[in-house]
């Protein structure tokens, strides 16, 4: 690909990085281990959220599988937590 290439497909970057994530989704929807599914489905939603809206990656990644992975709930026990510590700050 030379340079030029590059630059006139760069609008077509998004439709490009949302058909991957398609990809990626029936990809993960054929592991059968439930563990590493919800890994793969996680680690997938936050990567994609660098480039895809949230409403696609909900839309293509199952947001119910992800939510038994490890790392998501990691993620949401530390935000429930600064949650709890603002509310308690803005308490005193």
């Amino acid at each position: 690909m030379q340079l030029a290439d590059g630059i006139l497909s760069f609008p077509h970057c998004l439709q490009t990085e949302q058909f991957l994530l398609v990809q990626v989704a029936q990809r993960v929807e054929q592991i059968l281990d439930p563990i590493v599914q919800a890994s793969l489905t996680a680690a997938s939603a936050i990567l994609a959220g660098l480039r895809v809206d949230k409403e696609v990656i909900y839309k293509l990644l199952r947001r119910d599988i992800m939510k038994e992975s490890i790392i998501y709930r990691e993620i949401q026990q530390e935000a429930e937590a600064r949650g709890e510590a603002k509310t308690a700050g803005n308490c005193s």
